[in-house]
């Protein structure tokens, strides 16, 4: 079951709601061709959405369209408003319908509420259109004996309009003549089908034609009409023969008339059209007459001619009918009499006599003679007396022209009257008519040819003006470039043609004056110059004057192989930071070749002599880029060479040296070359005096300039400032004499800073210890005491010097069985050397160091000499002993300051280290016998590394 409702809008249109379970449908009606916008109607309003929506979602409700017609409506999407966006057409939007219903679907939607609505908005029409025939004016064919009351369709015309008033409603005949009339058929589809009546009879020959308007008209206000122009031809029939333009025909012929020879023109019309118009004639002679073998006549125009001598016919006039048929059928005809008169004349023509003035059969004359200029004499006769004796002479062409002669009237000259143009006419036939005066003239015609002698009036002509020739650049000479062709109009000598080329370009090009050849005579370089351009001269054979004639040759020069690329610089120095990556741009190298095409395009390639570089060259722009990553320390220069070379076949190439310098960048630390850990304290006496040198910071730094120049610096101590470091050398000194109070041990941290952008440094620790040393009085008291404590350790020593012996050469024996076990092969770094120093024979060793040696170094080269062993006593010594200890100390400490700057001399080929000391190795010096656990080098594993990388500031202490 539905509801419905409807609503009546009495503003702009009608409105009609029908309501249903789930949609909602509104009639709209309107009028088209309404300017817009035209308000329909509120589709919230005429729809009655309150009533089935909340308060809330009433308010809030938006409107869009689901569905439209093209763009000619619009919605208010607040309120609800449907309008008009443009004019509506009814007639083009529901062509040819009688209703014109647009359906809309509008969507109204409020949070989860949603209606759609069905709008019909029905078109109502307009008398905006009026009836139109689809041609303006057609053409209908009736003939003369057609029947009255007959009928003709013709095309009706149509209205676009629809409405039952506004649609065609009636058609009238303008203007009413009384012959013809309209009859209306009405068609199953409610068409109107128009015909014109036939009201009264017609006749071609009358009248033929007839225009009447069919006009068309709807039924709207104001009435619209339009007009279709009917243009009416009476078509003909056979009802109508032949007339002659006259009732008999005569004529009179001489005897001598020429044959063939037209003498009448009979004429006779039909006024009928077509082939019943179209007459033929035809000639008809009696049986017993033989005067049509005489004459004929052409069919078609009429014309009569004498086909036969009349000379032959004797007696009576001819008689003769003429027949006059149309080609209707049945054909219709009519006949006229034709009487012939032959009469006697006088026949002899004039006689023409012509005299040239040159010896041969033709009459010669210069061209460019001047006007008057006799070439002939002609003298005329004829045998007839009166009238038919007196002759008058001309020439058809008017070249030459007659005058008579001044002594008598039948004697003529013939004289130029135009310029002569031998080019023109070589030859010209002279034609002379001479007729005489009789009723019937007679004319006699006679010709002779003046033969035209060439004068040099003409220029050479080249068969083209302008030459566009090539050649490939060369050193060679008679080089073919083109040849040139003229030709000259006149003839003989003044046609005869010679090549010349312009004095400007002489000396470089030759041109054969016979054939036209044109050759070079010097080599072309197109790197000087590409293109050439010059003229050649024609120069014709004439005697008096000779005419020149020119044509323009451009010569390219085409390019070879032979020029070398060349770089715009002797050489290239480029510079480039190190540690930069791979593909950095290092610099461009730029050639050119003067050569064009591949010739001229380059390709760059690196050449080195000493293998591979680490830079790649851009082959087509000389762009030079790294390879990979450069290191200054590992090499600061690089030399190399890049190859320039072109394409050409035979291909050439040159090549530049290129150097890049490699910049340094402060990438490496300090090295601290001594001390290093492990190296043990410095022992300083406390006697010793300020400004001593103490000992000396060995550092280095492999980059360049300010990032490899050291500073050295104290960052940490507890010395109160008893010690400093010399900034630049790195030795540090005693600032004030050891107080009793500073006898203790002390420890300095080093630092060592290059002087790069932004610095790097290093540090190190060294421990620095202040012993006490008696002085020569308290050594003086105890000499007793001492003499007594040397006696018992020589005593002693000597007893277990015995037992060491036999103890060593039992050690000996058992390490030269372990020795290839104990040390490594080639390649391990690793050996040990012990040093003891004996201050007490019951004492054990205090001290092992172990050194670790270049890789590869061979032990077995080791002599006993080498592996020192030196013990010190660990218990507390007596007091000689420790007099004896520390004296040996300042000695050892001594010697250590006076050559620590020995250099440490690594040999890889014989796999051996030697330091290298003043007096060479002594092995029984006092710095035997006195160097303590703490002094000394301290040849740990990084000195000696140290000095493998860099000997040049090895450093033995």
């Amino acid at each position: 079951m539905t509801m419905c409702r409807y609503i009546t809008v009495i503003v702009l249109s009608t409105v009609f709601v029908f309501i249903s379970a789930a949609d909602i449908t509104i009639f709209y009606q309107i009028l088209e061709e309404q300017e817009p916008p035209l308000y329909l109607g509120n589709v919230a309003s005429s729809s009655d959405l309150a009533s089935i929506a909340t308060g809330d979602e009433f308010a809030n409700m938006r409107y869009s369209f689901l569905k439209t017609v093209g763009t000619y409506f619009t919605i208010n999407e607040n309120n609800g408003a449907l309008s008009t966006n443009s004019k509506l057409d009814r007639e083009t939007i529901c062509p040819f319908q009688k209703s014109c219903v647009l359906q809309l679907r509008i969507g109204a939607s409020s949070g989860t509420f949603f209606q759609p609505i069905n709008v019909n908005v029905t078109l109502k029409d307009v008398n905006d259109n009026k009836p139109e025939f689809s041609e303006t004016s057609i053409v209908l064919n009736i003939p003369e004996d057609a029947d009255i009351n007959t009928t003709y369709p013709v095309i009706g015309a149509v209205d676009k309009d629809m409405a039952d008033n506004n649609s065609l409603q009636t058609y009238e005949l303008l203007p009413d003549s009384g012959t013809f009339g309209l009859k209306f058929d009405h068609s199953l589809s409610g068409n109107i089908e128009v015909s014109i009546l036939l009201k009264q009879t017609v006749d071609r020959e009358v009248l033929s034609r007839y225009q009447v308007y069919l006009v068309a008209k709807d039924g709207g206000t104001p009435q619209r009409s339009s007009m279709l122009t009917i243009n009416i031809s009476v078509t003909d029939i056979n009802d109508n023969k032949p007339i002659f333009s006259r009732k008999q025909y005569d004529i009179t012929v001489p005897e001598d008339i020429s044959v063939p020879n037209k003498i009448l023109n009979i004429t006779a019309v039909d006024h009928d059209a077509g082939l019943n118009g179209e007459v033929e004639f035809t000639l008809i002679s009696s049986p017993s007459s033989d005067a049509q073998t005489f004459f004929a006549i052409d069919k078609t125009t009429g014309q009569l001619s004498v086909i036969e001598h009349l000379s032959h016919t004797k007696g009576a006039p001819l008689s003769l009918i003429v027949q006059a048929s149309d080609k209707g059928t049945p054909p219709k005809s009519s006949q006229v009499a034709l009487t012939i008169t032959v009469t006697d004349v006088n026949d002899n023509p004039p006689e023409i006599n012509i005299n040239l003035l040159s010896s041969g059969s033709t009459a010669r004359a210069n061209e460019n003679s001047p006007n008057g200029t006799v070439v002939a004499y002609i003298g005329v006769t004829d045998k007839d007396t009166g009238n038919n004796g007196i002759v008058s002479c001309s020439l058809r062409d008017d070249t030459f022209r007659l005058s008579k002669l001044s002594s008598s009237q039948t004697e003529y000259k013939v004289l130029v009257n135009k310029v002569l143009d031998r080019e023109k006419d070589i030859e010209i036939v002279v034609t002379v008519d001479c007729q005489d005066s009789g009723n019937q003239p007679l004319k006699t015609t006679s010709s002779f040819i003046v033969q035209i002698i060439d004068e040099n009036d003409n220029f050479p002509e080249f068969l083209k003006s302008f030459y566009n020739e090539s050649m490939v650049e060369s050193d060679h000479t008679g080089i073919f470039i083109a040849k040139v062709t003229a030709s000259d109009k006149d003839e003989e000598e003044n046609a005869q043609v010679r090549y010349y080329v312009e004095q400007g370009n002489a000396d470089k090009f030759y041109a054969d004056p016979s054939t036209g050849v044109i050759r070079t005579t010097v080599p072309f370089d197109r790197e000087m110059q590409d293109v050439y351009t010059f003229q050649v001269l024609a120069v014709d054979g004439g005697q008096t004057k000779a005419f020149t004639s020119t044509a323009t040759v451009e010569l390219h020069i085409l390019d070879e192989n032979d020029e070398t690329p060349r770089f715009n610089q002797t050489s290239y120095e480029f510079k480039i930071q190190e540690n930069l990556q791979s593909k950095t741009f290092v610099g461009i190298v730029f050639a050119t070749d003067n050569d064009i095409g591949d010739n001229g395009k380059i390709k760059y390639s690196i050449k080195s002599r000493n293998g591979a570089v680490p830079f790649h060259i851009d082959p087509s722009t000389g762009t030079i880029q790294t390879n990979g990553i450069l290191n200054r320390e590992y090499k600061n220069l690089y030399t190399f060479e890049v190859k320039a070379e072109d394409f050409g076949a035979p291909s050439l190439n040159s090549t530049v040296n290129v150097q890049v310098m490699v910049l340094d960048i402060n990438d490496n630390s300090p090295q601290i070359l001594y001390p290093v850990q492990g190296n043990g304290s410095i022992k300083v006496s406390h006697l010793t005096p300020a400004n001593s040198v103490v000992t000396k910071v060995e550092a280095f730094d492999p980059d360049n300039g300010p990032n490899g120049s050291l500073s050295f610096s104290i960052r940490s101590r507890n010395d109160n400032n008893l010690f400093f470091i010399e900034s630049n050398t790195g030795k540090i000194f005693l600032s004030h004499s050891i107080q009793s109070s500073e006898i203790k041990d002390y420890l300095l941290v080093v630092e060592v800073q290059d002087h790069g952008v932004t610095p790097r440094s290093n540090s190190t620790e060294i421990k620095i210890r202040i012993e006490l040393t008696k002085t020569s009085a308290s050594t003086e008291a105890s000499i007793g005491q001492n003499v007594l404590i040397v006696i018992t350790i020589v005593c002693v020593t000597i007893v277990l010097s015995l037992a060491i012996i036999v103890i060593i050469f039992l050690i000996r024996r058992v390490d030269n069985n372990k020795l290839m076990k104990d040390y490594p092969p080639p390649g391990k770094e690793e050996f040990q050397i012990s040093e003891t120093i004996h201050l007490n024979t019951n004492k054990k060793s205090i001290l092992t160091k172990e050194t670790n040696l270049p890789s590869g170094y061979n032990t077995n080269t080791l002599s006993s000499g080498d592996r020192k062993e030196i013990h010190e006593s660990s218990s507390d010594p007596l007091p000689h002993e420790e007099e004896h200890h520390r004296m040996a100390s300042i000695r050892l400490h001594q010697k250590l300051l006076n050559s620590y700057n020995k250099p440490l001399l690594y040999h890889p080929d014989d796999r051996r280290q030697i330091w290298s000391k003043r007096h060479g190795d002594d092995t029984h010096s006092d710095l035997s016998e006195d160097v303590t656990s703490d002094s000394g080098r301290g040849g740990s594993e990084e000195n000696v590394h140290h000095h493998q990388m860099y000997p040049r500031s090895g450093i033995v202490i």
